[in-house]
């Protein structure tokens, strides 16, 4: 054992060697004593030492007194700031913790959204095409090897089921974002992560044709076209709902204002529903709703972080 760390300090020591008991020791002698001492001038007849033992103990109470308001307002004070520096720590402490927990959630809706790109660029690099459309991108039908198909799909299904998760969480992290933030978030993510669902669906609902090792995207693969292959919207939507939403997706790209950004995402849901018999959401939309939910947790996580007077990962 360190010999350093096992000796007693000096606070613990008391003065010059003797310890906090012995010095009581010795100040309750030094008290009978000169108690003694004083009852024994103001017992004597001598009026001047009377006198004297009067101004000693009118002293020695004047002294006691003040001492005992001063040490009690001291020891007051003391606990006071005590206070001040466990309810500052308290506030920091939970700062971290709601730093770390938006922290937490910024990487896996990142993470879920990397996934879900991986899993495009495998699938494109695999694509067999028979064909294109005069904008350049491929023309359906076109094939894909089972086994490539499938493993992606399972991925695919991975990372939107991982994008819902950190949605449902969030509509109880009320110690995270406000109610306001917290239904934007889950707003965005919800078109992202549904967005995958419908497109994992067009596999699920046998939409997806096996033809030996191959598995044949038709036209009926509606959504799962648009992820893999679209360059523009769909030819068949009415010119005025294209028109909105080209501009709606070129202001979710653009704009740097998050309360416009949700507001475009707003009008978007607007135009889908709009959109009969299909409802079809696009992969454009999904992948700015993916980062629109991340900047709103980022946001957040900004806000704590220059609380603490510091910068985290997603600053």
């Amino acid at each position: 054992m360190d010999r350093s760390s096992a000796s007693p300090q000096p606070h613990e020591q008391g003065v010059r060697g003797f310890s906090p008991s012995g010095w009581l020791v010795i100040g309750s002698a030094a008290l009978a004593i000169a108690t003694a001492v004083l009852a024994g001038m103001l017992l004597s007849g001598d009026k001047n030492m009377q006198l004297e033992a009067l101004k000693v103990v009118m002293q020695f109470l004047l002294v006691t007194v003040i001492g005992g308001i001063m040490l009690a307002l001291l020891q007051r004070q003391r606990d006071a700031d005590a206070r001040r520096l466990e309810a500052s720590r308290e506030k920091e402490r939970y700062r971290n913790g709601v730093a770390e927990g938006l922290q937490a959630l910024f990487d896996e809706v990142g993470d879920a959204y990397r996934a879900l790109k991986v899993v495009k660029r495998k699938l494109r690099s695999q694509l067999l095409l028979d064909g294109r459309n005069s904008d350049g991108s491929a023309a359906p039908p076109y094939r894909i090897r089972s086994a490539v198909f499938e493993a992606s799909m399972d991925e695919l299904l991975r990372a939107q089921v991982a994008a819902e998760d950190v949605r449902h969480r969030l509509s109880v992290r009320t110690d995270l974002l406000d109610l306001k933030g917290i239904e934007k978030a889950r707003m965005a993510l919800r078109y992202g992560a549904r967005y995958f669902h419908d497109v994992y669906q067009d596999f699920e609902r046998c939409a997806v044709v096996r033809d030996g090792e191959y598995y044949v995207v038709t036209d009926a693969c509606r959504n799962l076209s648009d992820f893999l292959t679209s360059r523009s919207l769909p030819s068949d939507l009415p010119e005025e709902s294209r028109a909105r939403l080209q501009a709606c997706i070129l202001k979710l790209r653009t704009s740097n204002d998050l309360a416009e950004r949700h507001a475009t995402l707003l009008e978007i849901e607007e135009l889908r529903r709009l959109d009969l018999p299909f409802k079809r959401r696009y992969r454009a939309v999904a992948t700015e709703a993916f980062g629109l939910a991340g900047a709103e947790l980022g946001s957040a996580l900004r806000s704590i972080r220059n609380m603490e007077g510091g910068s985290g990962p997603a600053s």
